[in-house]
């Protein structure tokens, strides 16, 4: 067996930091991936140019039936959650498409019927998503339909269970009550404990 080091090569490309190398083999040609450096000086997040060897690698891993098993898995937890979400109260289903659904925080005592209201629900929701990213318990991004700012919550690690989706409402919640305590405008305290 030759070693690695006296194969031919040739360089096919760079994705992010990662190498890749043709390398022939008795005439068979392989693809080696090497970091240039160690990903972990380079940037502690995957970067975009990475994710065709990413989808790439997760198909050689598990092949296409196992990819589109795992899309499956990540449509159902989804709708999953805009069903956990939607028997709450206190949130607003907005979308919900392939993996992803988006919703917001309404408090109970207030109703989405004027501007004051619609901007101080946006602020409410803006503020959420940042306190969540910071947190560490959830990650969930955000997004705008109608003017209105939404939480968004997409699905793609394999990882995300059930029980992962059914612990978000409670989470957002929970963070969103503490929130709308300090965060709620005078003219708006008016409202609480009607319900």
């Amino acid at each position: 067996m030759t070693d690695i080091a006296n194969r031919p090569k040739a360089r096919l490309t760079t994705l992010g930091q990662l190498s890749l190398t043709l390398v022939a083999r008795d005439g068979t040609p392989r693809i080696l991936l090497k970091p240039s450096k160690p990903l972990i000086d380079v940037n502690s997040r995957v970067n975009v140019d990475s994710l065709p060897l990413k989808v790439w690698v997760g198909v050689r891993h598990v092949g296409r039936d196992g990819y589109i098993q795992m899309i499956g898995d990540d449509i159902a937890l989804s709708e999953a959650l805009s069903r956990v979400v939607g028997g709450c109260s206190e949130l607003q289903v907005v979308t919900q498409s392939l993996s992803i659904t988006t919703f917001r925080l309404i408090p109970p005592d207030l109703s989405d019927d004027s501007e004051v209201v619609g901007e101080y629900l946006n602020k409410l929701n803006e503020d959420l998503v940042n306190r969540r990213q910071a947190g560490g318990e959830a990650f969930i991004s955000n997004a705008g339909v109608d003017g209105k700012y939404l939480l968004s919550a997409c699905i793609v690690n394999f990882r995300t269970t059930l029980s992962d989706v059914e612990a978000l409402p409670e989470i957002v919640i929970r963070l969103g009550t503490e929130l709308d305590s300090d965060l709620r405008p005078e003219s708006l305290r008016s409202n609480r404990g009607v319900v």
